[in-house]
């Protein structure tokens, strides 16, 4: 999501968020993270394991894929425009994201997991800031978003100084459209906002290359660099690997982002059928703190 890297890397500090309760007693260690990805490793309470790495055989290397001078742009174009339709018509899907960040005072690593709907979102998320973790729970429902988590998760997931967050800790926070933390808290909670800019938006600065499989799909493989004009303050550089189902249903499988010291991964998951998340019954205004 590059409106995610936007905001980590020239914005703020505040990190993704997406939803998932499994992961809410997970332990998490990390490898120092590069411009060519990370790699994640997760052991939750039941001993499950779960990681997340692009995958480094097909990095953004033209050179490494057969003809790919002569790769053809009217078929990328056609699977790009089936997946935009596919996409804008289904009305939930999961998402599972990893998320490494090198900033000046340390690093910063997060792993989210939850459902986003046309109108609404319900996210949960660890982040572990140095040595330091935190944990946050977003809502974003009726055009209202609604934060719950500690102090670290408050700070770096819905942007509250430290004396709103120690104060709203551990409760329901509600912060209107009006609200300058909106746009941080509601984050990219629905499906439109999610892939606003995920897709390429330039096909001269992306490439087809070789069939993948991607969490069991056998998926359309698209490389490239995001276009440095796509917006102002996105870094240059941004390396993209999108995976889109070949099987003819065109709905996205993954997608990886990297830049120097910042990296990302997004599994999306049972699209069509994900629940739709619901606005907690009590919530305090975050004008009241």
């Amino acid at each position: 999501m590059k409106n995610r890297l936007q905001s980590h890397t020239y914005k703020t500090l505040l990190l993704l968020s997406v939803t998932g309760a499994l992961l809410a007693s997970s332990v998490f260690f990390i490898s120092e993270a590069g411009a060519a990805g990370f790699s994640v490793k997760n052991t939750d309470s039941r001993g499950a394991h779960f990681s997340v790495e692009p995958n480094k055989a097909h990095k953004l290397n033209p050179k490494k894929t057969k003809n790919s001078s002569n790769q053809n742009i009217e078929r990328l174009s056609n699977i790009l425009s089936a997946a935009r339709k596919k996409v804008a018509a289904e009305s939930s899907v999961s998402v599972k994201i990893g998320a490494s960040f090198g900033v000046a005072n340390g690093h910063i690593l997060e792993h989210s997991q939850g459902n986003i709907t046309k109108n609404a979102g319900e996210l949960e998320d660890l982040v572990i800031v140095g040595k330091k973790s935190g944990h946050l729970t977003q809502i974003l429902s009726n055009g209202v978003a609604y934060c719950k988590g500690d102090v670290i998760g408050l700070e770096y997931g819905c942007g509250l100084n430290t004396s709103q967050a120690n104060k709203a800790k551990n409760g329901w926070i509600a912060i209107p459209k009006s609200n300058i933390l909106y746009k941080n808290a509601a984050g990219d909670m629905t499906i439109s906002a999610a892939f606003s800019s995920m897709f390429p938006s330039s096909l001269t600065s992306y490439r087809l290359g070789k069939n993948a499989v991607v969490n069991k799909v056998t998926s359309y493989y698209i490389y490239g660099t995001v276009p440095g004009t796509i917006s102002s303050t996105l870094p240059k550089g941004v390396s993209e690997n999108f995976y889109v189902a070949a099987n003819g249903s065109y709905l996205p499988q993954k997608v990886e982002l990297s830049t120097q010291g910042v990296a990302e991964v997004v599994d999306f998951s049972n699209w069509g059928k994900a629940a739709t998340p619901k606005a907690p019954t009590k919530s305090t205004s975050i004008n009241k703190l």
